[in-house]
Order: structure tokens, then sequence, then C-alpha cells
């Protein structure tokens, strides 16, 4: 019996990859399956775009692109970008913002780098007028 296999970030990266082309194109997994004339079932077409059993294989990725009229190596290439910006935001250390010093250069700087982090705002003012005047609108 066949073990179980652990997904690594170029499999997720290949599945975000042809997702993404998929809803570029407006093609279903049905749609696909006849693209491919066949060779790639809606099913293994699902499989692949929600990441259930088996990562897609060379052969499949080359049929998908043909049948999407993609350049099979620009897949590639955008998988390979994919999986790297994968593995760099999980090897980056996480930080807690309740333990950064803005007094401290560095800090500073890290959330310069990161102020994609920080973009929610603390509710000012009177809470209660502001409900009351969303619940008056149409």
């Amino acid at each position: 019996m066949a073990s179980k296999y652990e997904w690594g970030a170029f499999d997720h990266a290949a599945t975000s990859v042809i997702t993404s082309m998929l809803k570029n194109k407006g093609v279903s997994y049905r749609a696909m399956e006849s693209l491919t004339g066949g060779k790639i079932s809606y099913s293994r077409v699902n499989d692949i775009c929600t990441e259930r059993r088996a990562p897609v294989k060379l052969s499949e990725l080359i049929t998908i692109c043909d049948g999407l009229d993609e350049d099979p190596a620009d897949a590639v290439q955008q998988i390979i970008d994919t999986a790297r910006t994968m593995q760099a935001a999980a090897d980056s250390p996480t930080v807690d913002p309740a333990h950064l010093d803005p007094s401290n250069p560095a800090h500073v700087q890290w959330i310069a780098d990161h102020a994609d982090l920080f973009d929610a705002t603390a509710k000012k003012g009177d809470t209660q007028a502001e409900q009351e005047g969303m619940e008056e609108l149409p």
C-alpha cells in the first residue's frame, strides 16, 4: 500500500498557478476535461485544484497548459517563483507587534518593510453615534 504523499511548497505553488490560469481563462473543471480531450478528467482537475490526493504531475501540467493555450515554460517559472515566495514567507521570523519598540530604528524599519501587516486602524470617536448613523443609511 502506498504511503500518503506530503505536499511541499512546489506542489502548493503548482496548484495555485493552475487554479489562477483556470480562473483567468474562465474555464471550469468540466470544460478543462473537454479542452484536454479527456486526458485529464473533471475529478482529477478538481483534485489538483483542491489539493486532494496526489499533486499535479509534469505531464498533467503540460496537458493543462496546452488546453488553456498557455506556455508550459512560463507556468513552470511561475510555479518556481510562487514556491520561492512561499518558502521565504515560511522562513521569515514572525514578530509580535506588542514587542515592537518605536524608539528602536531596527523595529521602525521592520514596521516600514511590513506596513501591510498594520493596515487595520482602531475606531476612534463616538462609536454609538457612528453606529446610529450607519443604521440610518438606506
